[in-house]
C-alpha cells in the first residue's frame, strides 16, 4: 500500500510540476500585453510548478515525511496553499476589469491587508510553535482563514459572474465560455484550502516539537494525495480556459495550436510522471547515471509518440487543404462552352464551410473592381438572396483588422465579418455563420478563412475574366466564318455568274456597239453588286439589334424599306417570345435578324410574281412549340407558280429556354 501510495504521489506531482510549468511559461511568453494581470497569473503558475519540483525530491526521500529535518519543508508548502484562494481572487478582478469601481478597490485593499496580517502570523507562529507546539498566531490563522478564504473565493465568483465590459475583440464571449471552468477552478481551490485547515485542526496534536511524536506517515501521505490531486484538477480546468479562450492572454482570438500543445503537455506530463514514478519506487539498485539514462528514454519515447500525432494532424490539414491546392478544373470549363461556373464558388468554399470552420454557413461577397465580375457573390449552403453589405465597408479601413462581429438577425445569419484584402485595397468580404458545434473560431481558422476567401476572389475573377474573353474569341471566330461565307455566296452566285456570261458573250459575237453597252452594263451591275456586299459587311452586330432586339430591329428595317412592299403587315407575337429573342447572344441574334430580313424581302419581291396588282399580306410569328420559332408568312403567288403553296419564306431558331 504505501509503495502505491508513493507512486500515485510522485507521479502527480510531476504532473504538476509539468503542467503548471507549461501554462505559467504559456501565459507569459505568449501575450499580447504583458499588464499585472499577466505577470501575476504566469508567474504564480510558474512558482507553483517550481514549488511542486521541490516536492517531488521531499517526497521521494523514503522515510522521511514528517522528520524534523523536513519540517521547514511543510511549513513553506503550507503559503500557497493558505494564499491560493487570494492570489486567484487578485487574478480574478484584474482579468475581468472590476477594479474601475471604486468598491472594488477598496475590498482588493483589504484583502491584500488581511493577507500580509495572516502571513506575518503565520511567520511569527512558526518561531513559537518551535518551543511551546501550536502557538496562538496558529491558533488564530486556523480560524479565520476558512473564512477569509470563503470570502476571497465568493468575490472572485461573483467578478466572474458581473464582469466589466471587455475592451478587446471577443472577450465578453471568451468570458461568457470561460465561466464555467474558472468557476469550477475557484470551488476547487477552496475544497483544497478548507481540507488543508481542517486536516491541520485535526492534527493540531502532533504538532508539538518531539520528532518522535509525529502524525503517522500513511495517514500524511493520503492527505498530500488528496491535494496534489486537486491541484491537478485546478491545473486542467485552468488550463482549459486559457488555451481555448485566451482569457490571460489577451489574444482576440483562441489558438488552435496552443490548445494541441496544452493537450500534449498533459498526456507528457501524465505519462512521464507515471512511468518515472514506477521507476524510482522499484526496490531496485541502479545508480544515478542510469536514472539518467532511463529518463532520457522516456523523453525520447513520449516525443516519438507526439511527433506521430503531430504528422497524423498534419496529413489532416494538408487532406483539408486539397481543396485549395489541387486543380480547380478551369481550363476544362473554358474549353466547354456551356460550362458554367459553380453557384458556391466551389469545392474550395464547401471546404471552407465544412471541414476547416465547422460553420452553418459562409457568404463570399466581392467588392470594389472585382465585383462586377463576381456579381452578387456566392453562399454556402445556397441562398436565394444574399446579405447586403454596404454598411460594412466603412469599419475596414486598415488590413490589421481581422473580423468584427455582427447582428446575426441583419446579415442572413453571419455574426462575423472578416475583410478579404488584395493589391487594389479591399476586394471582399467573407461573413461567417456560427459554429456547428456552438465554439469559438480561432485564430487559425480566421487567418486560413481569409486566406481562402482573397484567393477565391481573386481566382473567380480571374476565370469570369477567361470566359468572358473566350466567349468573345469565340464570337469573333463565328462571326468571321459567317461573313466570309456570305462573301463567297455572293461572289459564287452572283459575281462569277455574270463575268461568265459577259466573257461568253463578248468571245463569240464580234466587238460591236451593242455588246460593249450590254458588258459595261453588266459589269456596271456587278460592280454595283460588289459595292453593295462591301456595304453590307458590318464586322459585329448591328446596332439595331444589339438595342432593340431582333423582333425590334425586324420591325424597324420593314417599315423603312418593305412598308410599302404589302397591303397589311401582322405581328403575332406570343407572351415571352421578345423577351426570349432578346436574351440571345449578339452574334446569334444578328443571324436570326438577317435571316428574317432576307425571308421579308423574297416575301416582297416575288410575293405578286407578274401582277403588281394583286394584294399581298405578311405574317410574322413568334410561337413556342418545344422552342421558340420565328415564321415569316405572306399569301403571295411565290416564284411564278401559283399552285405552289403560299409560302414565300419561312425561319425559325431554337433558342434556350
Amino acid at each position: 500500500m504505501s509503495l502505491l501510495l508513493n507512486w500515485a504521489l510522485i507521479a502527480l506531482a510531476l504532473f504538476n510540476t509539468m503542467s503548471l510549468l507549461w501554462l505559467g511559461l504559456a501565459v507569459l511568453l505568449n501575450a499580447e500585453r504583458h499588464n499585472w494581470v499577466t505577470w501575476a497569473t504566469g508567474g504564480s503558475m510558474v512558482l507553483g510548478g517550481l514549488l511542486y519540483a521541490a516536492h517531488v525530491t521531499v517526497i521521494g526521500r523514503s522515510g522521511m515525511v514528517w522528520s524534523s529535518d523536513l519540517q521547514w519543508w511543510w511549513q513553506i508548502g503550507a503559503l500557497p496553499v493558505l494564499g491560493a484562494p487570494y492570489v486567484w481572487y487578485v487574478v480574478t478582478v484584474g482579468y475581468t476589469g472590476v477594479l474601475r469601481l471604486q468598491r472594488q478597490r477598496v475590498l482588493l485593499m483589504a484583502a491584500t491587508a488581511a493577507a500580509l496580517i495572516g502571513l506575518v502570523l503565520h511567520a511569527a507562529g512558526q518561531v513559537a510553535s518551535r518551543q511551546a507546539g501550536l502557538s496562538w498566531e496558529d491558533a488564530i490563522i486556523l480560524v479565520m482563514n476558512p473564512i477569509f478564504s470563503s470570502g476571497c473565493i465568493g468575490l472572485a465568483l461573483l467578478a466572474l459572474r458581473q464582469p466589466a465590459a471587455s475592451d478587446r475583440l471577443m472577450g465578453d464571449l471568451a468570458r461568457q465560455r470561460a465561466r464555467p471552468w474558472l468557476t469550477a477552478s475557484a470551488l476547487v481551490l477552496l475544497v483544497i484550502n478548507l481540507s488543508f485547515i481542517g486536516t491541520m485542526v485535526v492534527w493540531a496534536p502532533w504538532s508539538a516539537p518531539n520528532p518522535v511524536q509525529r502524525v503517522p506517515d500513511q495517514a500524511i501521505m493520503g492527505f498530500d494525495l488528496l491535494i496534489s490531486s486537486l491541484v491537478a484538477v485546478t491545473v486542467v480546468l485552468t488550463g482549459q480556459a486559457i488555451v481555448r479562450y485566451e482569457i490571460f492572454t489577451g489574444k482576440a482570438l483562441p489558438r488552435g495550436g496552443l490548445f494541441t500543445h496544452w493537450r500534449r503537455t498533459l498526456l507528457l506530463a501524465g505519462g512521464y510522471g507515471s512511468l518515472l514514478a514506477v521507476v524510482v519506487k522499484l526496490p531496485l539498485q541502479i545508480d544515478p547515471i542510469s536514472y539518467l539514462a532511463l529518463t532520457t528514454v522516456v523523453i525520447t519515447l513520449f516525443y516519438a509518440l507526439l511527433s506521430r500525432q503531430a504528422y497524423g494532424e498534419y496529413e489532416r490539414s494538408m487532406q483539408r487543404l486539397r481543396p485549395w491546392i489541387g486543380s480547380q478544373q478551369r481550363y476544362e470549363q473554358l474549353l466547354q462552352p456551356t460550362a458554367t461556373p459553380p453557384e458556391d464558388g466551389g469545392s474550395p468554399l464547401r471546404a471552407l464551410c465544412e471541414d476547416v470552420l465547422d460553420a452553418e454557413r459562409v457568404y463570399l461577397l466581392p467588392l470594389g473592381t472585382l465585383g462586377p465580375l463576381l456579381g452578387s457573390g456566392f453562399a454556402y449552403p445556397p441562398v436565394t438572396a444574399l446579405p447586403v453589405v454596404t454598411g460594412l465597408i466603412q469599419h475596414f479601413a486598415t488590413p490589421e483588422l481581422r473580423c468584427i462581429p455582427l447582428e446575426p438577425g441583419a446579415y442572413g445569419g453571419a455574426i462575423w465579418a472578416v475583410p478579404l484584402w488584395g493589391e487594389r485595397g479591399l476586394v471582399g468580404l467573407l461573413l461567417l455563420g456560427p459554429r456547428c458545434d456552438g465554439g469559438l473560431y480561432t485564430q487559425e481558422a480566421i487567418d486560413v478563412a481569409r486566406l481562402t476567401g482573397e484567393r477565391l476572389v481573386d481566382t473567380e475573377a480571374s476565370a469570369e475574366m477567361a470566359r468572358r474573353l473566350m466567349r468573345l474569341q469565340r464570337a469573333r471566330l463565328a462571326e468571321t466564318q459567317l461573313l466570309d461565307r456570305r462573301t463567297r455566296r455572293v461572289l459564287h452566285d452572283d459575281v462569277l455568274p455574270q463575268l461568265h456570261t459577259i466573257m461568253l458573250e463578248l468571245s463569240s459575237t464580234p466587238a460591236t456597239a451593242s455588246a460593249m453597252d450590254r458588258a459595261v452594263g453588266e459589269l456596271g451591275t456587278i460592280h454595283g453588286a460588289i459595292a453593295q456586299l462591301l456595304h453590307a459587311l458590318p464586322p459585329t452586330a448591328t446596332a439595331e439589334v444589339a438595342q432593340l432586339g431582333v423582333l425590334g430591329a425586324l420591325r424597324q428595317a420593314i417599315e423603312r424599306e418593305l412598308a410599302s412592299a404589302f397591303d397589311g403587315i401582322t405581328w403575332q407575337i406570343e407572351p415571352g417570345g421578345e423577351a426570349a429573342l432578346k436574351s440571345l447572344p449578339p452574334l446569334t441574334a444578328e443571324v436570326v435578324f438577317y435571316a428574317g430580313r432576307e425571308a421579308v424581302r423574297n416575301a416582297a419581291q416575288h410575293g405578286r410574281d407578274s401582277a403588281p396588282d394583286r394584294t399581298l399580306q405578311l405574317w410574322i410569328c413568334v410561337s413556342r412549340r418545344g422552342t421558340w420559332e420565328i415564321a415569316i408568312r405572306d399569301d403571295g403567288v411565290g416564284w411564278g407558280q401559283a399552285q405552289l403553296p403560299a409560302v414565300a419564306g419561312r425561319a425559325s431558331r431554337s433558342i434556350a429556354r
